[in-house]
Formats: C-alpha cells, structure tokens, sequence
C-alpha cells in the first residue's frame, strides 16, 4: 500500500491518504459531498466509482458557479414579465 497525495483548495492545504481508495471512499475521510467537489486524479477529472491508484496525486476543487446570473444578457431579462411576453398587449399577465 502506498500513499495518495491529496490537495484540497479553497482552502489550500495537503494531505496524505492510504491508497488504494474510491473517490467517495476519499470524499467520505474528508467529510466532503460529492456534489460539492471536483475530483482530478493525476490530471484527469473522474467520476465517482473510481479506485484512485498507489501513488497518485489527488487535487479536489470545490465547485463554484457565479456570474450574472442565469438571464443575464438575455432578452426581456430586465423585470418585464414572463418570458417571451414582453413588448406585447397584456403582456404583463401570464397565459395559461
């Protein structure tokens, strides 16, 4: 058995796990959710059924969204009704 090198970031730090291990196996040591992170084994993202190799060097980024927001720059994105009603009669009502 040897170690995997494990870096966490956001905050930053290292640590080193026994290896072999399962992605969630290694999520659940560090009492992280699997939704919450990204998980890079030697380079490459991987999913969660995994077996992460002697010797490996792990990287684990949280994942972060952000920007403007989801109607950002789209059309009748500017408060003026339901989608797809603005600028027309009664616009201000929803059809249903």
């Amino acid at each position: 058995m040897g170690d995997v090198k494990v870096l966490l970031r956001n905050p930053s730090r290292e640590l080193e796990v026994v290896g072999p291990t399962g992605v969630l196996n290694l999520l659940r040591q560090l009492g992280l959710r699997r939704e919450a992170v990204l998980v890079i084994v030697d380079g490459t993202l991987v999913t969660s059924d995994v077996t992460i190799p002697d010797a490996a060097v792990v990287e684990i980024r949280p994942v972060i969204s952000g920007g403007a927001g989801a109607d950002a720059g789209r059309e009748g994105s500017a408060g003026d009704g339901p989608r797809g009603t603005a600028g027309r009669a009664g616009g201000s009502e929803v059809q249903r």
